[in-house]
């Protein structure tokens, strides 16, 4: 197993914000992604055309004395959030493609690594278990990465949770949870249960069905550890959750299953860069900043990886 030394670990995860070349094969990638975006552009343009069109005809046809009006209505409630999605469609794909093409070409500054934008293979169903957001809420995970930091098994994934709703067709403005989440194998993990939460959280879901010894960690958080079987956290561990509170004072963190999970809340959606037509993809600058994301996400793992690895 390779193990950072001190020198590798002031360069992990480091980056500049803005300037430096992000690889010499960068012109490469922004010039494809340039013309997808022209391309899309024109498709959505297009549908925008036939829909207009459309419109025209539907409106010289309301004016015939036979209209049939309750037919009308019903395919209108059907066919416009159709349409709507189909006129939307080439911007999705805009986003889409964007991740499909820059991510991997990003993540090569770290290893060898998987990338995909959807996928089961994220154990969902383990993350569930661990208490950290209500199993009820509304939970869309994406940019899913796959691979090893020295030796340590891991996957992370941007993550959104929203309250669930009733019919499902507003669910309003406020995400209850929105930033990414991460699953590490540590090597030597103590065994036992717990959950590191901010106050006033506690364990939701299953989790509420065990019983806790509570303990205080810092002025933000506090640990609940399982009373039949509660583990033992080493100093550098307890290091390492401090020092990613004390930047992100909402994190979230659950030790079960011999597996650690990290969650940490961002104040952006992350990668969501190619999101319109009107801005050019042959900026070095958009790149940039989903360069920063992966560089945040990689920096708080690796508080975890340099201590057990």
């Amino acid at each position: 197993m390779s193990v950072p030394t001190s020198s590798s670990k002031a360069s992990i995860a480091d980056l500049p914000q803005t300037g430096d070349a992000i690889a010499p094969d960068l012109m490469t990638l922004m010039e494809r992604m340039e013309r997808a975006r022209k391309f899309l552009r024109v498709e959505q343009e297009y549908i925008r055309l036939v829909l207009v069109g459309g419109m025209f005809i539907l409106f010289g046809t309301i004016l015939t004395p036979d209209f049939p009006w309750r037919m009308f209505f019903i395919l209108a409630l059907i066919l416009t959030p159709i349409l709507f999605g189909w006129f939307n469609m080439p911007l999705l794909r805009l986003n889409n493609t964007f991740k499909n093409e820059t991510l991997p070409f990003l993540l090569r500054e770290y290893g060898r690594w998987n990338y995909a934008l959807h996928g089961i293979h994220f154990p969902r169903e383990p993350f569930r278990r661990t208490g950290l957001l209500d199993p009820t809420d509304q939970t869309g995970i994406a940019n899913i990465i796959t691979g090893e930091r020295f030796g340590i098994p891991m996957q992370l994934a941007t993550i959104s949770s929203w309250p669930k709703t009733k019919y499902r067709i507003y669910r309003g403005k406020k995400a209850n949870f929105e930033g990414w989440v991460g699953s590490i194998r540590l090597n030597n993990p103590p065994e036992g249960t717990a959950i590191i939460l901010p106050h006033p959280i506690k364990p939701q879901g299953e989790a509420t069905q065990q019983e806790w010894t509570v303990t205080p960690l810092s002025t933000t958080h506090q640990i609940f550890s399982a009373k039949n079987n509660e583990p033992h956290f080493t100093q550098n561990f307890l290091n390492s959750v401090n020092n990613i509170i004390h930047t992100h004072p909402e994190a979230r963190f659950a030790f079960i299953d011999k597996t650690l999970w990290v969650m940490v809340p961002a104040d952006h959606p992350y990668f969501l860069v190619g999101r319109s037509f009107h801005v050019a993809l042959n900026e070095p600058t958009l790149y940039e900043k989903a360069r920063f994301d992966l560089a945040g996400m990689f920096t708080t793992v690796d508080q975890f990886v340099w201590s057990h690895a």
